[in-house]
């Protein structure tokens, strides 16, 4: 599900920002978006803990581009 940036904490939308400015970077670089982004397990758990409230469940997609988890 579509991450909704004005459903999240500050420390979670400081992640989705980063994220933002990786994809633009990556883009910029090789005139494509990245086939997934890879979060570690800290953020996931934070993410979810907070988009849960808002009846947003996984998978999550940031921009079209599904977010991994390390493992």
């Amino acid at each position: 599900m579509e991450i909704n940036t004005c459903a999240l904490t500050r420390k979670n939308t400081n992640t989705v920002n980063k994220i933002n400015t990786l994809i633009d970077r990556f883009k910029e670089a090789k005139n494509k978006l990245p086939p997934r982004i890879t979060i570690s397990k800290v953020q996931q758990n934070e993410l979810e803990a907070n988009l849960r409230q808002y009846k947003c469940f996984p998978p999550y997609t940031l921009r079209g581009i599904p977010l991994v988890t390390t493992k």
